[in-house]
């Protein structure tokens, strides 16, 4: 290994909602275009719903985003004119780590895709490395900005507060995972910013068609409206079968998905109202400003849709709740002994830990009513959908 120090002198860091979105948002501002990360969300006609659930994969997921392959980086981009599109793959762990000091040498950040479960910072100061317990996934992205092979260290700006550092083999690693179903396998992105003028009311209306057309009209019944009402279905018969631990486990992360874990909230639909709000600036329209009433509403029902999950009245579940939320704020917050304090809440989960899955043989109980919560927010997404028909 050679000894270089590459550094990206004037990129800034900027904290984020969601990974992806906000990795985008960072280089495009490097480029020079500067956008928010709803508008990024909305024009790249971003939201979504996924109910997935295979045999190699531990729980059921439940996502807010319509973010297949690299779509949340390539959909805005061109509906803005700019464009994004993957490096030249490789299955070598050197050639890909090449290829990241080579982008770095032409002085431009780089947006590479990572497995969660090889990023120390993510976790509290005593987890294992790598976290299995945490789970493979390498959907994940963020900025590298800076390597110093002397010190063995890769500079990274991912959505918290803070800044991060990697060993080099701790990137390598996350960069060339080959764990599915979300495999990082050295996938890196290139981003061209707009460069001609941009008519905002034009791309504003086409992303808003077109993930009105995602939402009601999806290739298959897991995704968009269609996959709500899956999500409500599988609750009331596959749930019930799950042993208690994975029970516990699925609650656990479809809550985590929900209300927090780079979703901004109410499974990314806070990110959409801040779109919709933000789009008013562009389009006088009173649908539009409707439309974002009824979008609140949805917010408000996904927000249900969590609380049920863990719900207070069983309160080791209720503790469980409470862990999720506190850990993400000292995560994004990354205050100077954040990594303890995730180690403090870890140890308070554990201690819970056998008394929630104790708890789980009472949560069937509870099913009908979030069934009845899912069902809410799918009636108020339909009206929100049909009513943005007539943008």
């Amino acid at each position: 290994m050679s000894d270089e120090k590459l550094f990206v002198e004037s990129f800034t860091h900027m904290s984020g909602t969601n990974c992806q979105l906000s990795s985008l948002r960072k280089v495009l501002a490097f480029q020079g275009f500067k956008v928010s990360e709803p508008m990024l969300m909305g024009v790249g006609a971003g939201l979504g719903f996924i109910y997935w659930d295979m045999k190699l994969m531990p729980t059921p997921f439940v996502g807010g985003l319509n973010g297949k392959g690299i779509n949340l980086f390539e959909t805005p981009l061109r509906n803005l004119g700019g464009k994004a599109e993957l490096m030249k793959k490789t299955a070598s762990r050197k050639v890909s780590y090449e290829q990241t000091k080579k982008v770095l040498r032409s002085g431009k950040p780089l947006i590479p895709f990572v497995d969660i479960a090889y990023l120390p910072y993510f976790y509290s100061d005593d987890v294992d490395y790598p976290n299995e317990a945490a789970g493979h996934f390498g959907g994940h992205t963020f900025v590298v900005y800076g390597l110093d092979e002397q010190k063995g260290v890769v500079y990274v700006s991912d959505r918290f507060s803070k800044t991060n550092s990697l060993t080099i083999d701790q990137f390598m690693d996350a960069h060339s995972s080959q764990f599915a179903p979300f495999a990082a396998k050295n996938q890196k992105l290139s981003i061209i910013a707009p460069t001609k003028e941009i008519s905002w009311e034009k791309a504003i209306r086409n992303a808003i068609r077109e993930n009105r057309e995602s939402m009601l009209n999806p290739p298959i019944t897991n995704l968009g409206l269609k996959g709500i009402l899956k999500f409500e279905k599988m609750v009331g018969s596959t749930w019930t079968k799950f042993p208690p631990d994975k029970l516990l486990n699925t609650l656990f992360s479809t809550f985590l998905f929900n209300a927090s874990g780079g979703s901004g909230g109410a499974l990314c639909r806070n990110l959409y109202v801040e779109f919709l709000e933000e789009a008013q600036e562009y389009l006088e329209d009173e649908i539009l400003v409707r439309a974002t009433e009824f979008y609140r509403g949805a917010a408000e029902a996904w927000d249900q849709v969590a609380l049920c999950l863990l719900p207070e009245e069983l309160p080791a579940l209720q503790v469980v709740r409470s862990t999720i939320v506190e850990s993400n704020i000292v995560q994004e917050q990354a205050k100077e002994d954040y990594q303890k304090q995730l180690r403090d809440i870890d140890n308070q989960w554990l201690e819970i830990k056998k008394e929630a899955i104790k708890e789980t043989s009472s949560f069937e109980t509870f099913i009908p009513k979030l069934q009845r919560a899912i069902r809410n927010a799918h009636e108020i997404e339909t009206e929100v959908w049909s009513l943005l028909e007539l943008i």
